[in-house]
């Protein structure tokens, strides 16, 4: 819950408490737990059990930057390595935030795996919480698409390959 997610988590309380949805968190930091009745502690689990868990209990992953404060600064060049992790998990995906965080602007690009609401936009996290519950098609879509987001950006063949190709045209220049 660092990197500002607490905040986050809290400026969605109200959202929470108005379409009734629970947000399951499954961390260790239990004093970053906000009490609250729509937000439960699930626990911290080892990651070969946590996917499988938060498979079966949850319906879309958060992904929530705190709308201000110092951290807004670094989410304009801080690419969350969560959001791979959740294309893997092949479930949809909730981007709330500042409109300039890398990972909001990651998932304006790929509507297909992720919807966005701003944190300037209060009624409109309410509105994309309650479709997102109530719409099965959707989540299976967003689901679907983060799923080939994974296989297509964030293969370790792609990135190896990337990585490479960066490496490759910085030969033969002086640091």
């Amino acid at each position: 819950l660092g990197l500002g997610y607490e905040q986050g988590i809290r400026a969605l309380l109200p959202a929470l408490e108005k379409t009734g949805t629970v947000l399951n968190l499954y961390t260790r930091d239990q004093h970053c737990v906000p009490q609250h009745p729509q937000v439960k502690n699930r626990g911290f689990h080892p990651v070969e059990r946590l996917w499988p868990l938060v498979q079966a209990e949850c319906d879309v992953l958060l992904l929530p930057y705190a709308p201000e404060g110092r951290m807004t600064r670094l989410y304009r060049t801080h690419f969350p390595t969560k959001l791979s992790e959740y294309c893997w998990a092949g479930m949809p995906i909730l981007v709330t935030g500042p409109q300039d965080a890398t990972g909001f602007l990651w998932g304006r690009r790929h509507p297909e795996a992720a919807v966005n609401a701003s944190c300037l936009e209060r009624d409109k996290i309410a509105l994309t919480l309650q479709k997102l519950k109530m719409d099965g098609e959707l989540r299976a879509k967003l689901a679907d698409g983060a799923w080939k987001e994974a296989q297509k950006d964030f293969s370790p063949e792609k990135i190896r390959s990337v990585f490479h190709q960066i490496l490759d045209s910085l030969k033969g220049r002086s640091a």
